[in-house]
């Protein structure tokens, strides 16, 4: 029996597992295949992340992420075969050790970020580059989030240990079974945006001057919001949801009340910032609005499950278009409930990710 060690550096595995396992509702995409190792008969490793250690404290210095575990797992390597790290920035220096051929267990990470993007500090480009050199030299099998992301870095194609997944999506089976508690409908009263990701709120703050209708922010509260926010009856700031066991359970009346869901995203970026609120609110039955982002694995405007914002001024014609067209809204949020349920979920992401581990 094979015994894989997972590494994820903002939460425990194990302790999720525990708390889903005595009844609580949480949603599966959030961990990673972690229930499905299970499942299918491998043993797993979770050590956990301590991000006040001494040694997470240096790494932070260095710009190295999860220092410790990563030393962690380097030196309790004989407790497992396999390290699979669902963020591959998470095993660099483990990836760094292979390279070196100081470490021999297989590794294999997703890659959620192209590695492309050109920044304006040298020092940015080089870390970017050093960063690229050692993942993909050193894992043995690295895959990339979606196929855009693999495609924009085009000398990917050169490494044979490098791919992309097909089907990374969201726990469809959650939002189902919270669809099908509900009996009254939706009050569709708001467009409401989410999230924490490179998001840029203001955007949307300044597009809803002038448009009567309600705009729920819920998010964490150290974002600068535009003093004029408070100024407009029809936006309001939530932020008592904060990331933990509940937060997304929590959000659920706020997506099923929603009229729409909007991703405001900074641009400039190098991965696809804002794609897991875009999956839920799909899963959910609502359109989105959203930042453009090449990123995406999904089409928004192509499968018609939404509109895509190509420039700042776009935002407030976007938004009173749909506000215009409840008919075509509701359409949209349809076809996006439908893809979730053949695509982009949990069940083929894992299923896809196991036959990748199996060959390890």
């Amino acid at each position: 029996m094979n015994r894989i060690a997972e590494i994820c550096n903002f939460y425990s595995l194990s302790k999720i597992k525990e708390y889903i396992d005595n009844g609580g509702k949480y949603p599966l995409h959030h961990i990673w295949c972690y229930d499905k190792l299970i499942e299918n008969g491998y043993e797993t490793v979770d050590i956990n992340y301590n991000d006040q250690s001494f040694l997470n404290k240096i790494g932070k210095r260095i710009k190295i992420a999860n220092f410790q575990q990563q030393i962690n797992y380097a030196f309790r390597s004989k407790e497992y075969d396999i390290i699979f790290a669902p963020v591959a920035s998470d095993i660099l220096f483990i990836s760094f050790l292979k390279y070196l051929k100081l470490f021999n267990k297989p590794v294999i990470a997703i890659c959620h970020k192209s590695y492309s993007l050109k920044y304006k500090s040298h020092l940015k480009n080089i870390k970017n580059s050093i960063e690229r050199f050692f993942l993909f030299r050193g894992a043995d099998r690295v895959l990339f989030l979606n196929e855009n992301i693999y495609h924009e870095w085009g000398k990917c194609k050169s490494y044979k240990n490098v791919t992309y997944l097909k089907h990374w999506g969201i726990d469809i089976h959650f939002f189902n079974n919270y669809l099908q508690s509900i009996k009254t409908a939706g009050s569709a009263d708001y467009i409401l945006t989410t999230g924490f990701t490179d998001r840029n709120f203001n955007i949307l703050i300044d597009s809803f001057i002038g448009i009567n209708f309600k705009l729920l922010i819920v998010t964490k509260y150290n974002y600068l919001f535009r003093s004029n926010y408070r100024k407009n009856l029809n936006i309001e700031v939530n932020t008592s949801i904060n990331p933990g066991y509940t937060s997304v359970t929590q959000m659920l009346p706020l997506y099923y009340n929603a009229y729409a869901v909007a991703i405001p995203i900074n641009q400039k970026l190098d991965l696809p910032s804002g794609i897991t609120v875009i999956f839920e609110a799909m899963a959910m039955g609502k359109p989105v609005i959203t930042s453009e982002n090449k990123f995406f694995p999904i089409d928004i405007e192509k499968e018609k499950v939404g509109l895509v914002v190509k420039d700042e001024n776009g935002w407030s014609s976007a938004i009173q278009y749909l506000i215009d067209h409840p008919n075509e809204a509701k359409e949209m949020g349809e076809r996006g409930r439908k893809l979730c349920k053949e695509k982009y979920n949990y069940d083929l992401f894992c299923k896809e990710l196991l036959s990748h581990i199996s060959t390890l």
